[in-house]
């Protein structure tokens, strides 16, 4: 439709909710891991739609030979690090109770 502009536009105010939704829930540890995980997602969706609106998705960049379009899951990835830590945190105190 030709909003590129206006998509990268939305990127900030969603990205101002998860950080306002992930201030205002860290107190819960749940919250706070399930809260930074998807803070993470956001950012890597945000990246990859702004690789794809501006076409330079499948040029190389210099990290590794990757594309800039592939650069996109290392936030992903943080995400759920971010998340199986948590499990498995949770299943290690439940063996190991205090």
């Amino acid at each position: 439709m030709g909003w590129k502009y206006l998509a990268l536009f939305m990127i900030f105010p969603t990205l101002l909710v998860a950080i306002l939704v992930l201030i205002y829930l860290w107190h819960g540890t749940a919250e706070k891991y399930h809260n930074l995980a998807v803070l993470s997602w956001i950012i890597a969706n945000s990246y990859w739609m702004s690789t794809e609106l501006f076409q330079f998705d499948k040029h190389i960049s210099p990290l590794g030979g990757w594309t800039y379009e592939q650069l996109a899951i290392i936030p992903f990835g943080v995400g759920v690090v971010i998340i199986v830590r948590y499990y498995l945190s949770l299943i290690i105190n439940s063996k190991n109770p205090k």
